[in-house]
């Protein structure tokens, strides 16, 4: 057996890596759809997703294989990452001097076959594979190889999406605390005059241990409250600023909706997704979000039960309407935002239009299916080859012809 080399840019591979914060995450249904696809297409009864961090191939999805991760030495993805740009396919691990005795060869699963598809980061750094195994030696079909490259893409694609929205929900939670505090602060000063002087211009009278004194230091006091407010005030409009001008640019359609179904605050990205020409022309014209926007209005009911249940929903899938009547596929991810006393303030959350992707998906189902028509009609023909040619058929081909249907209906 031997080990693979380790990457020259192995130490900046496993920052970018853990960048992702994916390594021993539970599952989540999208990369468990990849590898299921992955199976479906190439035909394979084992598909990985796998992460190959310092010391060991970590499977964050998994179809036909129970284990949850192996060894860094004996994985096959870590010798994937030296060839980044391409597939690795080992036809008969048994006459390749890398893996002949690994004890994944020679031992359960057994692995004969072989085919992975490097993840790579948008930055160029090789993270992992998605690939398949088989038991028996076999090669992969072209189709195939370009849909395990796709699905490559997909799952890179998907761990970008997932950073981007861990961030959102960070800095979103953060930026939810402090308008609180800064919110809290203002409150409290609410009730203060509002002043505009110097407290050095009060120390003199300050000093005195009398009630002029106090009444100064009261003075004193509220001066800088209304400092502290002021400051408050512009950290806010600073805060605000940030958070409009992120939400403004997004590329992902964001929004914010009422418990009732209409819209509060969308971004221009989605109105751009469902057609419309601005953000105000799309919180006026949608005032029911279930009868308006989603063409099964019990997705919507399925979407503010998970919401309500859980206070988070991701992956959500849903078909709606566009401006222009067009249909379109949706994902979103969506929290709901409750008050002090847990009462639903409003739900928000990122949309993205995967009308793409589930056109591919459906398009390589298709292939599959004729794929699978056409393997059908070969075995058939096959079978039907196999029984005109046996011994057995041909007796029974000479016995019919020696028979003398006159003498029979006679």
């Amino acid at each position: 057996m031997k080990a693979a080399a380790l990457p020259a840019n192995e130490q900046a591979r496993l920052d970018v890596l853990h960048r992702y914060r994916i390594l021993d995450t539970g599952a989540e249904r999208t990369f468990d759809d990849f590898t299921r696809l992955a199976s479906q297409i190439c035909e394979s009864p084992i598909a990985l997703i796998t992460f190959v961090d310092a010391t060991r191939h970590w499977f964050k999805a998994k179809c036909g294989l129970d284990a949850s991760e192996t060894t860094r030495e004996l994985g096959f993805c870590a010798h994937a990452l030296l060839e980044p740009e391409d597939l690795l396919i080992i036809p008969n691990a048994l006459h390749d001097e890398r893996f002949a005795d690994n004890p994944l060869v020679t031992n359960d699963p057994h692995i004969r076959f072989y085919a992975g598809a490097p993840l790579v980061s948008p930055d160029g750094y090789p993270l992992g594979t998605i690939c398949v195994i088989d038991r028996v030696t076999r090669q992969l079909k072209p189709e195939q190889q370009d849909a395990l490259r796709v699905l490559a893409k997909q799952v890179i694609n998907q761990l970008e999406l997932r950073l981007a929205l861990d961030e959102l929900a960070t800095m979103n939670q953060k930026m939810h605390d402090y308008l609180l505090e800064v919110n809290h602060v203002t409150q409290a000063a609410a009730t203060l005059e509002k002043g505009d002087f110097n407290t050095a211009d009060l120390d003199p009278i300050a000093h005195r241990p009398d009630e002029l004194g106090q009444l100064a230091r009261g003075f004193q006091q509220v001066a800088r409250v209304i400092a502290e407010r002021k400051q408050a005030e512009a950290a806010l409009r600073i805060a605000e600023e940030n958070y409009r001008s992120i939400f403004e640019n997004a590329v992902e359609g964001i929004f914010q909706s009422s418990p009732k179904g209409c819209f509060i605050n969308v971004n221009p990205a989605l109105a751009k997704i469902y057609g419309y020409d601005s953000p105000g022309e799309m919180i006026a014209s949608i005032t029911n979000i279930s009868d308006q926007l989603y063409v099964d209005a019990n997705r919507r009911a399925e979407f503010i039960a998970a919401i309500k249940q859980y206070g988070t929903v991701k992956d959500f899938e849903y078909r709606c309407y566009c401006k222009d009547g067009s249909i379109i596929w949706t994902e979103s991810d969506a929290r709901l935002v409750r008050d002090s006393d847990g009462n639903a303030l409003y739900y928000e959350g990122i949309v993205q239009d995967i009308t793409e992707r589930k056109n591919r998906e459906d398009q390589l189902r298709q292939q599959l299916k004729e794929l699978q028509i056409e393997i059908d009609h070969q075995k058939r023909a096959e079978e039907v080859a196999t029984l005109t040619a046996s011994s057995y058929f041909q007796e029974v081909q000479q016995e019919i012809s020696a028979i003398n249907l006159d003498e029979f209906w006679d």
